[in-house]
Order: C-alpha cells, then sequence, then structure tokens
C-alpha cells in the first residue's frame, strides 16, 4: 500500500471528524451519539439478539414447537413496526428524552413480569406487547431522529456509529445471555436484564435531547433548521423512493432477523452446540462492525443506492454459502459476509430517508417506512420456525431468504435519488 495512499485515506478519516464537529459545535452532540449507541446495544441485545438464547430454555421448559416460540418474536417484530408510526408522529410534539425514559422504563418492568410468567403464551403476550413497544421507544426512529438533528454533512456516518451498538449485541448477548441462563436460569436472566434497562433510564432522562434545547421540544426546531413544513402523509408515500427504500430494506432486515432467531438452532441441527451457535451470531455481528463504519462511511460519499445493492450481494452471497456448509469454518465465512451485508441497513436507510425530506417530516416518515417493511419483516421469522417445524431443516429458509434479496436487489433500480441528496460526491447529506 502506497504512503500517498495511506495518507489520502488519513485525511479523509480526518475530514470526516471534522465535518462531524461542523454540526454540534460542542462534546454535547458526541455524548448524544454515544447514547444513542447504548440505547441501541441494549435494546437489540436482550430484546432481539438473545431471544435465540430464550427460544432453546423456553422449548425446553414448557415443550413448545419453535413455531409457537417464534410467535413471539414475529409479533414483537409487528408491534414495533407499526408502533413506529405513532412515536414516529408524536416525537415531532413531545420532548424525546421523555420518550426514550419511559421506553427503558417499560422494557425493565416487561422483564420482571416475564421472570414471573408461568405459561409460554404469558411470556409471549409480555415480550410481544409491553416489551416490544417499550423497546421501540428506544430504538432506531427515536435515535435517528436525535442524530439527524446533531449531525448534517457526516449524517450516514454518525448514523453507522450509532447502530454499531446492535453489533456489539450480536456479539456480546448471545454468549452472555447462553452462560447467564446456564449458571443463574433463564428467569434470573431476565431480571439482569431488567436491572440494565432501569439503569438505562437515568442518563436518557438528562441526556436525549435536540441541540439548543433543554426541553427537547421539536416543532419550532425543525422549522427553524429545516426551513419546510411537514409534509402530509399522502406526499409521503407518493415519492417512489420512500417505498422503493423501504421494501429493500425490509427484505435485508427480514433475512437479518431470521438469521438472528434460527442460527443458535441451525448449529444445533449440524451437531454443534449453543455457545458455538451463539459464537456466530457473534461473528455476524463483527462482521456488521465492519459493515456499519464501511457503509456510514460509504452512504455520505457515494450513491447510497450503490451501497445498498452491494449490502444486499453480500447478503444473498452468505445466504448461498450457508445453504450448502456444513463445517463451521465454512459456518464462519457465511456469517461473516451476510453481516457485512447487515451493517448497511440502518445508517443507509436512516441518511437515505433524511436525504429524501425535510427534517420536519423525518421522525414521521421513519415511522411510517417501519409499517410498510413489516409484512416482510414478520414473515421472515415466522416462515423459519414453520419450514423447519416441517423439515427438520433451515436450508430452504436461506435459499428462499437469498431469492427475496435477489428481488430486492433488482428492486433498486426503481429508485431514482431526490436532488435533496448531496451525496453524489461531496459527502453533504
Amino acid at each position: 500500500m502506497s504512503s500517498r495512499y495511506v495518507h489520502a485515506m488519513a485525511t479523509e478519516v480526518v475530514e470526516a471528524g471534522v465535518a462531524l464537529s461542523d454540526r454540534t459545535q460542542s462534546p454535547r452532540g458526541y455524548v448524544v451519539l454515544l447514547l444513542c449507541f447504548v440505547m441501541l446495544m441494549l435494546g437489540a441485545g436482550p430484546v432481539y439478539y438473545a431471544y435465540g438464547n430464550y427460544a432453546v430454555a423456553l422449548a425446553g421448559e414448557y415443550h413448545a414447537s419453535r413455531a409457537t416460540i417464534y410467535l413471539g418474536y414475529t409479533a414483537a417484530l409487528l408491534v414495533g413496526s407499526f408502533g413506529s408510526i405513532p412515536i414516529g408522529m408524536v416525537i415531532d410534539r413531545l420532548p424525546v428524552h421523555r420518550i426514550a425514559a419511559a421506553g427503558a422504563i417499560g422494557t425493565a418492568l416487561g422483564f420482571v413480569a416475564m421472570a414471573s410468567a408461568g405459561s409460554i403464551w404469558t411470556t409471549i403476550v409480555i415480550f410481544s406487547t409491553l416489551i416490544a413497544m417499550a423497546d421501540n421507544c428506544m430504538g432506531n426512529v427515536v435515535t435517528n431522529y436525535l442524530l439527524s438533528h446533531w449531525f448534517e454533512r457526516r449524517r450516514s456516518f454518525a448514523i453507522g456509529l450509532s447502530v454499531l451498538g446492535a453489533s456489539v449485541a450480536a456479539i456480546v448477548f448471545p454468549p452472555l445471555t447462553a452462560l447467564l441462563i446456564e449458571s443463574s436460569g433463564l428467569r434470573s436472566t431476565f431480571l439482569i436484564y431488567a436491572g440494565a434497562f432501569a439503569a438505562l433510564a437515568i442518563p436518557l432522562w438528562w441526556l436525549a435531547r435536540l441541540p439548543g434545547s433543554p426541553s427537547a421540544r421539536t416543532t419550532g426546531a425543525l422549522h427553524d433548521q429545516s426551513g419546510e413544513a411537514p409534509l402530509p402523509l399522502r406526499d409521503i408515500v407518493r415519492r417512489p423512493s420512500f417505498w422503493v427504500i423501504s421494501i429493500v430494506v425490509s427484505a435485508m432486515l427480514g433475512a437479518n432477523s431470521a438469521i438472528a432467531i434460527s442460527m443458535v438452532d441451525f448449529a444445533r441441527t449440524l451437531g454443534f452446540g449453543a455457545m458455538a451457535g451463539s459464537a456466530l451470531l457473534s461473528t455476524a455481528g463483527v462482521a456488521a462492525i465492519v459493515g456499519k463504519i464501511g457503509f456510514g462511511f460509504l452512504g455520505d460519499v457515494v450513491s447510497k443506492v450503490w451501497a445498498l445493492r452491494a449490502a444486499a450481494t453480500l447478503q444473498i452471497t452468505g445466504l448461498v454459502i450457508l445453504s450448502t456448509a456444513s463445517g463451521y469454518e465454512a459456518l464462519m465465512s457465511s456469517v461473516f459476509a451476510f453481516g457485512l451485508g447487515v451493517g448497511a441497513m440502518m445508517p443507509v436507510w436512516g441518511a437515505a430517508l433524511a436525504s429524501e425530506y425535510p427534517l420536519s417530516t423525518y421522525g414521521r416518515v421513519l415511522g411510517w417506512s417501519r409499517a410498510v417493511m413489516a409484512p416482510i419483516t414478520l414473515g421472515c421469522p415466522t416462515a423459519a420456525g414453520l419450514i423447519f417445524d416441517r423439515t427438520g431443516d433451515y436450508r430452504m429458509t436461506w435459499i428462499g431468504l437469498a431469492g427475496l434479496l435477489v428481488l430486492a436487489l433488482i428492486g433498486t433500480f426503481y429508485w431514482r435519488q431526490s436532488d435533496r441528496d448531496g451525496s453524489g460526491g461531496n459527502g453533504d447529506v
């Protein structure tokens, strides 16, 4: 590697940092960025990435089928997807720190309730209602909303850094949950996670606020910053870019959800243990960290549509390898390729919608986009459970998901980026 190339890369990294600083003008923005990282790490880890471990423990305790247990995960995704609509609407009107703190407290209460549940259906109902909706109050709609106001020129990069929290969750929480369940039991594990969410509520209350607005009320600030009035729903959904972005990302997210919930059990069917399956998810999480940094940076300097195409191709490659793999090394390589593609989902999704719409409309755009994603996102993990119950194998699931992503890849050619998007070469968003 030439010294000129190294110097050019170093210069670009420095410029990225300066661009981030241009928006925040204070360390407060970086504190918010770190807080968003923690929100997404806890929101994704104990709730979603640990569910594969919960599924194995719940199946042993209640002798329930995989389809029944996976229904809880699917229902949680349903509530999370459609629950984004009211969150996206009220976030334009209510202080965002109250929404986030309420989400942490609600999730903590949900885990306490699951620890005392007496049946599989009670557990599923608590997980898919209280926990899913409360956790949604700390999810991507809220974090993207916060960061899109704190950062402008390097918005994709900032969002990419924040969603590293979900990748860290994929690395940490599957093996951590396996250890906790093995050493303390499932119900004690729920209580430990309840304590973590209760502790998070305190910094959320004090720090999850918009720039220059201690009360975090956003309506006036949005008009001042964007110079545009909020768009009505009919104008939001009239744009083809809204549908293309939402549907393509939903296919990527659905495939990731199916992998997250099934990988531990898939490893078991191949003769590997729960810890080996958890290590595969952790490997995908490491790859997603690389992907989120890379695609977060790429989304600011090249076309976002090409970033999505590259990510979908990586996911397809990983699924094709996974459908034929039997050795552990092949499994590792497949989940690593898949994880690289996963890294593009959230940073490119959030930044692409922010570049297509005024910030005054951004909260409701995120909420409705999540709702549009629901049918595909929800169908993938449910299909994985049903296919396994019928065939005893997950390979047909991987092939089907690869086909879905091929269709999504084709769909990207119907996306014509808005003139608002300045990412074609100068890095401004």
